[in-house]
């Protein structure tokens, strides 16, 4: 079994063996993962961090560019309106990189359950055999019926 599913933040690669957080959903990032433990934990949080550090001051530089290379105060407010739409592009195109990037060991998993409509919360075991979980926002439908009847 091969599968994977689109998120918010990135894909859910599945095999036989292990469910795995990527950004790509390319196999071999999933063959990269390592397990989630608070080392991996902590360096996604950093890479996440940075990333939308990177975004937030690209698009405030973009904001103050335009704030101050424009002296008509109604073409200001559409530039501001621009730069709010080319922010929110901007982020959405680096949003798969906000995702997390770790293995969970199918054997390890102990729960899958809605939160809603849109929200899947997977119960698991970490690396230190300490119970965790992911949330797991946006999850395409093909993936959430999937998830579901994975752990039942």
């Amino acid at each position: 079994m091969k599968e994977y599913f689109k998120y918010k933040y990135g894909y859910i690669n599945i095999d036989d063996e292990n469910l795995y957080m990527t950004n790509s959903g390319k196999w071999q990032e999933a063959r990269e993962t390592e397990e989630k433990s608070r080392a991996n934990e902590a360096v996604n949080e950093r890479r996440i961090n940075y990333m939308k550090s990177f975004v937030f001051i690209v698009f405030g530089g973009i904001v103050i560019y335009f704030a101050q290379t424009i002296d008509n105060k109604k073409v200001s407010i559409g530039i501001v309106v621009a730069a709010l739409a080319i922010g929110y592009k901007l982020y959405d195109y680096f949003s798969s990189e906000f995702g997390s990037r770790y293995r969970i060991p199918l054997h390890k998993l102990e729960s899958v359950t809605a939160q809603g409509t849109e929200r899947i919360r997977i119960g698991f075991l970490n690396a230190n055999g300490n119970p965790d979980f992911e949330m797991i926002d946006g999850l395409e439908p093909k993936g959430r019926e999937f998830l579901l009847a994975l752990k039942k």
